[in-house]
């Protein structure tokens, strides 16, 4: 079993559900659905006599690329394994593994508004139709095993190799099977970050409007694909697991305000004058946040434009949101800097600080957005 799958957008759009409108201020056009086997792969590869054994109980999310019509996107699959299992590999054959799943893959494109400020993401929904199907994947007589002779592998009954001493077994590829070992897989999805910039006709609303506003998409994207389902909320270069977090462990921090035509640094637009800051972390009950900008031009010592607090809010996630005013600084086309977010959480202790570098430029660069 391999992934293939058909694109069959145009049958959602002639059905009228090319469009959806989840709230008044989020509107989300359909870019792509794909309907077919999607398959993932499965941990590092094993065999040459070397055994897999999964735990019952054991979830892992994979996550992989596919070409959704002409729009390359990542997918996951949350996966949960419902019995032990062990297979182990023949001396000869090297194993692959791979999950595999009859799905709808979906890409729609969501813009969200926020007052003066408007956030487009691509919102990427994996929907499996059957139980996932977990494959070993192995390939006998495998140069990775370094076997002196061909040897046939026969399988039995339950798909475990039997070993055979026939000479010259051929190549193909022999896959066990054991779609009872997994349990039905809940749809997922991956939000990510392409343009955050003004908005056409966008007007600026008081700051905590805005705030509650930012808040209010976030537990939106929850609400509608549900806290285990949403594997990653991302910018535009990584993904960062947010909502597995405890008090034990790092607090994962994601900046969703940089978009995608940004490149590796935030832009400020020269004639605005203001940068937004939209993030979001897992729920920290009291949390607090504060946010620093240090700019220089050429050889000049770095120096403070801007230090205060950001509004937070609270729900499922923690929401950070910030619209910083640099006009009284003025900063030059060509200024360099640095944006420092720190995220505290109810004892006022730092739990998780974001560095992110920024340039003034001539002029907004998001695409379709004009100042």
């Amino acid at each position: 079993m391999d992934t293939s799958y058909q694109d069959v957008t145009k049958d959602y759009i002639r059905a009228g559900q090319g469009f959806q409108q989840p709230s008044p201020l989020v509107v989300c056009e359909l870019q792509s659905a794909q309907r077919g086997t999607f398959c993932f792969p499965f941990g590092a590869g094993f065999g040459c006599g070397l055994e897999l054994k999964l735990s019952a109980g054991a979830e892992t999310t994979l996550m992989t690329r596919f070409l959704a019509g002409a729009i390359p996107v990542q997918a996951t699959l949350n996966f949960k394994v419902a019995v032990e299992v062990a297979y182990r590999s023949h001396r000869c054959e090297y194993c692959r593994p791979k999950v595999c799943a009859e799905a709808m893959l979906f890409v729609w494109k969501c813009e969200r508004f926020l007052g003066f400020w408007s956030w487009t993401t691509i919102d990427t929904q994996f929907v499996p139709s059957v139980q996932p199907l977990f494959l070993t994947n192995c390939t006998p007589n495998d140069p990775l095993c370094n076997c002196p002779q061909r040897v046939a592998m026969v399988y039995g009954q339950g798909g475990l190799p039997q070993e055979s001493f026939a000479m010259d077994g051929g190549g193909e590829r022999s896959e066990a099977q054991a779609r009872g070992i997994a349990d039905p897989a809940s749809p997922s999805a991956l939000i990510s970050t392409a343009t955050f910039g003004p908005a056409y006709g966008g007007k600026s609303l008081p700051a905590d409007e805005v705030a509650k506003l930012a808040s209010e998409h976030v537990e939106g994207l929850l609400g509608e694909y549900g806290d285990a389902t949403v594997a990653a909320l991302r910018g535009p270069d990584a993904a960062s697991r947010m909502f597995a977090s405890s008090e034990h462990e790092p607090v994962d921090l994601t900046l969703l305000s940089r978009s995608a035509l940004d490149g590796p640094r935030l832009r400020v637009s020269q004639a605005l004058q203001r940068l937004p800051i939209l993030a979001v972390a897992p729920y920290l009950p009291g949390a607090s946040a504060d946010i620093m900008l240090t700019a220089e031009r050429a050889a000049d010592v770095p120096k403070e434009v801007f230090s205060g607090p950001a509004f937070v809010g609270t729900g499922r996630a923690t929401t950070i949101w910030a619209d910083i005013d640099l006009s009284d600084a003025a900063l030059p086309a060509g200024t360099q800097g640095h944006m420092t977010l720190t995220l505290r959480d109810g004892s006022k202790r730092p739990v998780a600080t974001l560095i992110e570098p920024f340039v003034v430029a001539p002029k907004w660069r998001d695409e379709g957005h004009t100042e």
